[in-house]
């Protein structure tokens, strides 16, 4: 029965996502939870391989939040550039680097319920974070002379490396090109905290 209490949660959050409207990076990401959680739920109770699958969708998340942070920096997928296609590529490569170790780990859980409910609230919310990055990267690149300030809330998790960023004001671009932009899966050896650990982000300075 926890198994199919895991299938119903994961059920849900595919519903939730039918009444989905306008396309957004925070509404790949939502999609990209659900269909990981999923996945993973198949993994859990099922003996069919899921690797293709969840290659397919770390792809497409990763192109799909790109693309939407370009159009909210009011860039479209027509303007995209060739840096643009290439920056694609490589966060796409960089993300299905992970996914042989996560279906081996999802298979490792069929008998152990704590490992499924770390995998399920852990370990893909912060994968989840990763494909919001991406779309991030996305506005960085459409907005890459903006004014930002690197801000957030501090919290318990907040390093030297952040605690000495907070406040400076650069454009984007700068931020980008010094490994600096906050919860990047990319810059994750620039910060003492791995960049993911926080809640600082680049603020538009109005």
């Amino acid at each position: 029965m926890p198994n199919l209490a895991l299938a119903a949660s994961a059920l849900t959050d595919m519903a939730q996502l039918l009444d989905l409207t306008e396309k957004s990076v925070a509404s790949v990401a939502r999609r990209f939870r659900a269909d990981m959680r999923s996945l993973a739920v198949i993994g859990f109770t099922g003996t069919s391989s899921i690797l293709g699958d969840m290659r397919g969708i770390v792809k497409n998340a990763v192109a799909d939040a790109y693309v939407d942070g370009l159009k909210e920096g009011g860039i479209s997928f027509d303007e995209m550039s060739d840096d643009d296609a290439t920056m694609i590529i490589e966060l796409g490569d960089a993300q299905l680097a992970f996914v042989n170790d996560f279906v081996k780990a999802i298979r490792e859980a069929r008998n152990d319920k704590a490992l499924q409910r770390e995998i399920l609230n852990t370990r893909i919310p912060m994968w989840t974070t990763a494909i919001e990055m991406a779309g991030v990267a996305g506005t960085n690149s459409a907005k890459a002379n903006e004014m930002v300030v690197f801000g957030g809330e501090d919290g318990e998790e907040s390093c030297a490396t952040c605690r000495r960023m907070k406040g400076k004001r650069h454009r984007r671009k700068w931020w980008e090109q010094n490994e600096l932009v906050p919860q990047d899966p990319r810059f994750r050896e620039s910060f003492e905290c791995g960049g993911w650990r926080c809640a600082h982000e680049l603020i538009p300075i109005r």
